[in-house]
């Protein structure tokens, strides 16, 4: 998935893998789910300021709010592709 930041800059994200999700979903405990978080966006995202990204969802606690935007679209494009 392709994405702007406010600031212009294009980033891609690439959805998780089972082991992935698998480590996210054994993770106990508000900073160990953090921790599993920031992982996974530091492992699936990728281009220029792609650290000033993950810092500012960090910081500013959208971290859920982009994990369920991302999963929005891969749900909307797995939905297309099984239509056609």
């Amino acid at each position: 998935m392709e994405f702007q930041t406010e600031e212009g800059k294009v980033l891609k994200y690439y959805q998780p893998n089972q082991k992935q999700i698998v480590k996210i979903s054994k993770a106990k405990g508000l900073e160990e789910i953090l921790d599993a978080n920031e992982a996974l966006l530091r492992q699936n995202l990728e281009g220029e300021g792609k650290e000033e990204f993950i810092e500012a969802l960090l910081e500013n606690s959208t971290l859920e709010d982009f994990f369920a935007q991302t999963n929005d679209y891969f749900l909307k494009t797995k939905e297309t592709k099984r239509k056609n």
